[in-house]
């Protein structure tokens, strides 16, 4: 018997009786059918006409597949619900499968009694999918205890792995199928697990293969490879594959046994991973009507039989396919009879929750430089924040020895993601700090995410999750030109609708007290800008009206009364640039007045994201007079806001990054952008002598040549 952490799980499918397991597939393969085909469901009932849908819809092809893995795992769903189990959803276009395994445990009819057991429940699950109900036909986080990466294929296995850190005697069985594992982000996966090793008491991680030999439109690259180099490339990235022949009865259960026996913690050698090889389409038509193949082939990655209420050889073929799963044997009622008690209407909702850790003081946070602001931001008293980095933390000047948790490094920005991302959805806080240009590799998974949790918010019983913040240094004002994309602010400018700061901190002190913010909050997304570089501290005196409203009047920077010009200057390194350009103004310019808005949260200017708005955006800007923006990203992140508000679209000149297709950095790039202290100053004198529909005709001539106002 296993002396591992997993022994639980050892003990419980040793003492499963394989019959169990046989109703349960059978079942979900039943249901599944049903999903895709019927619109009348009994299952002590043949299949007629008038039961069928007219428009037949749907993936088939690797529900089996799913339904052989959920079956074993469903005698662990006590497990499951404790919080000792994790499941992770990779292979995609399996919805009936994850919809049919709730509705027998009961998931469904807990949170909608229209979905309980009976007749009538199982013909309204059957219904819904083709209608889109709440749970959707597609794997979501609309349906109860769903842990699943959306359409970006690759994360389940490195997700896996962020859930299963830090939680010793943890079981996370990531379910990926075989095309999955020709994205990079698995590949990439197999090898993270080595740089886990000395990190911390971890838990176990058990993928599964879903080897069906077929991608959407042809034969997988592991199923040409063949069983020998199949086992060989797994051994040579540290995986011992346990290989079930999932065509055979208790196949599963016994290879999964002996699994669990072998595995252990994550971060140790000797990994072990199932391949369940089970053809496509298992268990439904091998032909179709004309006698053409479909087990096996593309053509039954979706629902097999094109159009069986008009097609009587069609129907025929249905029948036959729904009654060789027994289904009078298994329901009473339209009641799934051999389903235990104790695998009954078990938790239901999103499978973590995470309360917001209090913080009764921002500042003073920090009193030196970057480097010290983010190391005493993560240290905080009772906080227990995981650092992610793909190779790049001394790069950024951060000693990882100062961390409170020892850091894993990888040189992959979407591994790092997705450890981050596993941590976060399973309670705990975490940060990853990347460079700026680097961290847009993991930009389709933030965004995906983003699409996760706004799905999860509106499920019952949706938890909290620790916000995901990401730290983005090595700008792109002091790199080489192939380092120059901060892409990821104006990527995230326009996301899934769940709360997103995109956060540009003045210096160190206002960065410390942004990352501990954001790192104690819950259920929002965070990008924080800084320069490595930054030391240069401010007047704190608005810091907690900044961290409230992403926006505040610096008083000490700003003369009294009504401006002749407003600056609203965002990040270290635009207020670097824009203090020395106010000094040089002020001299020029004795006579004019300034006001200096310090933007910490792009979305302070959104009128869609923040509650009383119109004032507090009013007691910021004039109604009138020219407003100058200075900021560290692409200035068309300002622009999209900047479109909807009235009377400022045309008043306003937005200074940003611009890539300009060859080598320049430092004050060359600023200059070049329009961002040296010269050439604000330059714009401040031009902006303020001029009426404000000249200045605007002079800015559209300025876009029209490819001038810096862009």
């Amino acid at each position: 018997m296993s002396e591992s952490g997993v022994s639980w799980a050892v003990e419980t499918l040793s003492a499963v009786n394989i019959d169990s397991v046989s109703a349960w597939q059978r079942a979900m393969d039943f249901l599944c059918v049903a999903q895709l085909y019927l619109d009348v469901v009994d299952p002590t009932l043949p299949i007629e006409r008038d039961h069928v849908k007219a428009r037949p819809a749907g993936h088939w092809g690797v529900c089996p597949n799913m339904n052989a893995v959920l079956a074993v795992l469903a005698h662990l769903k006590p497990a499951e619900a404790e919080g000792q189990l994790t499941v992770v959803h990779g292979a995609g276009h399996a919805g009936a499968s994850v919809r049919a395994d709730r509705f027998l445990d009961g998931s469904l009819g807990l949170v909608d009694r229209d979905y309980e057991h009976g007749v009538g429940g199982m013909t309204r699950l059957a219904r819904g999918f083709s209608s889109d109900d709440r749970w959707g036909h597609e794997i979501s986080p609309l349906l109860p205890r769903v842990m699943y990466m959306g359409g970006h294929l690759g994360g389940a296995l490195g997700h896996a792995q962020g859930v299963a850190l830090d939680r010793p005697d943890h079981l996370v069985v990531p379910i990926i199928g075989d095309g999955e594992c020709e994205t990079g982000t698995t590949a990439g996966a197999w090898l993270g697990a080595h740089a886990l090793h000395g990190t911390g008491s971890h838990g176990h991680v058990l993928p599964v293969i879903l080897l069906n030999h077929q991608r959407m439109g042809g034969a997988s690259v592991l199923a040409g490879m063949g069983r020998e180099r199949v086992v060989d490339y797994l051994m040579g990235v540290g995986w011992e594959p346990v290989w079930v022949d999932g065509t055979q009865p208790g196949s599963l259960l016994a290879g999964m046994t002996r699994a669990l026996d072998r595995t252990k913690p994550l971060g140790n050698e000797g990994q072990v991973c199932i391949v369940l090889d089970m053809v496509k389409g298992w268990g439904g038509p091998t032909h179709d009507s004309e006698g053409q193949m479909l087990i096996g082939t593309p053509r039954v990655h979706k629902a097999p039989l094109l159009d069986p209420r008009r097609n009587p050889a069609e129907l025929e073929l249905l029948s036959q396919w729904v009654s060789s799963y027994r289904p009078g044997d298994l329901f009473v009622e339209g009641r799934p009879d051999f389903v235990p008690d104790n695998l009954r209407r078990v938790a239901f909702g999103d499978p973590c929750h995470s309360d917001e850790v209090p913080t009764k003081s921002w500042s003073p946070l920090s009193t030196g430089g970057f480097a010290e602001a983010v190391q005493g931001a993560l240290t905080f008293k009772d906080s227990s924040c995981r650092v992610f980095s793909p190779d790049e933390l001394s790069s950024n000047r951060i000693s990882a020895a100062a961390l409170p948790t020892k850091v894993p490094e990888i040189l992959n920005e979407e591994l790092c993601h997705l450890w981050l991302q596993g941590y976060l959805t399973s309670g705990r806080r975490g940060i990853a700090i990347e460079y700026e240009s680097f961290a847009s590799i993991a930009l389709p998974l933030i965004r995906q995410y983003a699409k996760s949790r706004a799905l999860a918010r509106q499920s019952n019983g949706g938890g909290s999750v620790p916000t995901m913040t990401y730290l983005l240094t090595s700008l792109c004002w002091n790199n080489s030109y192939s380092h120059q994309d901060p892409a990821v602010v104006l990527g995230m400018a326009e996301s899934a609708p769940v709360p997103v700061r995109l956060l540009t901190p003045a210096d160190p002190v206002r960065l410390a007290a942004v990352i501990r913010q954001c790192v104690s909050s819950n259920d929002s997304i965070a990008v924080i800008t800084a320069s490595k570089y930054a030391t240069e501290n401010f007047p704190r005196d608005t810091l907690d009206e900044e961290l409230r409203t992403g926006m505040a009047v610096w008083p000490t920077l700003s003369d009294p009364g009504t401006p002749d010009i407003t600056l609203c200057v965002a990040g270290d390194v635009a207020s670097s640039v824009a203090a020395q350009a106010l000094s040089a103004f002020r001299e020029t310019a004795p006579g004019k007045k300034v006001r200096w808005v310090t933007l910490l949260d792009l979305n302070a200017l959104d009128p869609k994201m923040r509650g009383p708005w119109p004032a507090r955006f009013e007691k910021v800007f004039p109604d009138h007079g020219p407003v100058l923006f200075v900021v560290p990203y692409f200035a068309a992140a300002v622009k999209s806001r900047l479109f909807d508000i009235p009377q400022m679209a045309s008043r306003s000149t937005v200074l940003g990054f611009q890539d300009l297709g060859h080598h320049l950095k430092g004050e060359a790039l600023l200059d070049a952008c329009g961002m040296s202290p010269d050439r604000l100053c330059q714009l401040m004198l031009t902006s303020t002598q001029e009426p404000v529909a000249d200045r605007r005709l002079r800015d559209q001539d300025h876009l029209s040549t490819g001038a810096i106002h862009r």
